[in-house]
Order: structure tokens, then C-alpha cells, then sequence
């Protein structure tokens, strides 16, 4: 192990790369876990938001109508 790897051990936490070792193709496509449990709750904000526009718009053309 070199200088550069040590400190960057020490210091960084960063163990030198594993050459030759394979990673999942499945864990590439996909994001850190942190960010896929908080992304349904943004999708579900957006869903919510889409949902009530499009009733806001369904609700003001009934009321129109019926006038």
C-alpha cells in the first residue's frame, strides 16, 4: 500500500479499489438508498399536487356549467 493509499485510509475512510472484483450491473441503474426512500414521498407530493390541480379544473368546469 502506498503513501497516498494510507492517508486517504487514514484520513478518508477510502480503502483501495478492488481490481478485478465485479459489481452488480442491477446496482449501477439505481440510486443510493437514501435517495430511493425519499423519492416516493416527492413522487407522491407530485401526484398529490397533479391530482388536485386536475380536480380544482374538473370542480370549475361543473360549477360553470352548472350556472
Amino acid at each position: 500500500m502506498s503513501a497516498r493509499e494510507q492517508f486517504e485510509l487514514d484520513h478518508f475512510g477510502i480503502s483501495p479499489a478492488k481490481v478485478g472484483k465485479r459489481t452488480p450491473a442491477f446496482w449501477i441503474h439505481q440510486a443510493p438508498s437514501a435517495w430511493r426512500k425519499t423519492m416516493k414521498y416527492w413522487a407522491a407530493l407530485a401526484l398529490g399536487i397533479v391530482l388536485g390541480a386536475v380536480g380544482a379544473g374538473v370542480l370549475a368546469v361543473v360549477v360553470g356549467v352548472v350556472r
